[in-house]
């Protein structure tokens, strides 16, 4: 389940938090399925 996971609005949101954190290249957006929001994944 998802719900230990961070949760973006967007995809932008998810990615822009992802290069806050310096860990944009090793990381990549996802659409949930179960919540419909955005998920970070690593590569």
């Amino acid at each position: 389940m998802c719900t230990r996971k961070r949760r973006y609005r967007s995809q932008g949101d998810a990615l822009d938090a992802a290069l806050l954190v310096g860990v944009e290249r090793q990381r990549s957006a996802y659409r949930c399925p179960l919540c419909g929001h955005w998920h970070l994944t690593g590569n």
